[in-house]
């Protein structure tokens, strides 16, 4: 077995906030410092560090730790807002597509070719779905395979197991610009 040599040689945390501080970056509370990097890791916070920089691993005059973690904090806030937002968007194009092929072509509309453009990339889409639904782990899923004898559920069920890729995959399917808008 080879053993490489690391590029960068371990550094502790103290060897960490020394290298912060010799960049410039003021530390108002090494403890407090060091307990974040114990919990996020040097390379996570040191990626917020660009705003507070005027130049090459230098920080500018005045920047501090506190500023980072602020900053850092932010940001995690942030992707948490918007990761909600985009679930909510998501649930609402799957109901929406559900609810709209659905009323137009029945509980199976996923299946009706006379919806989706013909060929390949559609039959993927079906492929793809079967291995989802198998993969599923979904009580309505095995409920519907054992009590119906159906290998897949309606489409307002389909769209809760499908990912969200294949989802979009189904919509750029779709034949008729109405039923698009819709």
């Amino acid at each position: 077995m080879e053993v490489h040599m690391p590029v960068k040689p371990f550094k502790s945390y103290q060897e960490q906030l020394q290298i912060l501080r010799d960049r410039g970056l003021h530390i108002e509370n090494s403890e407090e410092a060091i307990r974040i990097l114990e919990h996020h890791n040097y390379y996570r916070i040191s990626a917020y560090r660009f705003p507070f920089q005027d130049g090459p691993d230098h920080f500018r005059e005045g920047a501090t730790f506190a500023q980072l973690w602020e900053l850092y904090c932010f940001d995690r806030i942030l992707r948490q807002l918007v990761n909600e937002a985009c679930k909510t968007l998501e649930i609402s194009a799957r109901a929406r597509w559900a609810h709209v092929l659905g009323a137009k072509y029945g509980p199976y509309a996923y299946e009706n070719t006379s919806v989706f453009r013909p060929g390949s990339f559609y039959q993927n889409n079906l492929t793809r779905l079967d291995e989802e639904l198998d993969r599923s782990q979904e009580a309505f899923i095995s409920h519907y395979r054992t009590q119906h004898q159906l290998q897949r559920p309606p489409i307002w069920g389909a769209c809760e197991v499908m990912s969200f890729g294949l989802l979009s995959r189904f919509y750029d399917c779709i034949l008729r610009k109405r039923d698009k808008k819709e």
